[in-house]
């Protein structure tokens, strides 16, 4: 029963749900359980408990995922801040932030050096000059490139994948 209701929370709800939202749903998934498994009047019986806790358990899985997987993400790894190609980069990136907010998309630099090795290995990030990465919603890596990349090329890429369609859809565009 637990996995039903876990997979019920997660299936009914979006990556960028609002956690008062997700509340809700488990307060009403609480109250079900409890009208349905109350074996003495007034009192919580252990399997109730049990299940109380598991939906809690699932709830904070979700809203670690509502928090990780709502916006898109340009990596832009170099060696160095001054770096030629991360201060252009950055430039063209903030010359559009309508079209960054439209889509979901914030911009993070490391500089090589002061990351962690295990964040560099995670996105298999070499030690190169410059690097620009696209993580989308579902965290898969959607362009790695050396070179900087014009907004031109970031929007119509992102606008092509499911998720975007399914916003544009939603929001009307």
């Amino acid at each position: 029963m637990t996995f039903v209701l876990c997979q019920f929370l997660l299936a009914n709800t979006e990556g960028g749900t609002k956690i008062v939202e997700v509340i809700e749903l488990v307060h009403i998934m609480y109250v079900l359980i409890l009208s349905f498994n109350f074996k003495k009047k007034g009192k919580m019986t252990i399997n109730n408990l049990k299940i109380f806790m598991l939906i809690f358990i699932c709830l904070g899985t979700l809203v670690l995922s509502a928090q990780t997987n709502n916006k898109r993400r340009v990596l832009l790894f170099s060696e160095n801040e001054n770096n030629a190609t991360l201060i252009q980069q950055k430039k063209i990136l903030q010359s559009d932030e309508a079209g960054r907010v439209d889509r979901d998309i914030v911009i993070e630099t490391f500089v090589l050096n002061q990351t962690d090795k295990s964040f560099l290995k995670k996105y298999n990030v070499k030690s190169v000059p410059f690097t620009y990465l696209l993580i989308g919603k579902d965290g898969h890596i959607a362009l790695r490139s050396y070179k900087t990349i014009e907004n031109t090329q970031l929007f119509g890429l992102i606008d092509a994948m499911p998720m975007r369609r399914d916003e544009m859809r939603r929001r009307g565009h």
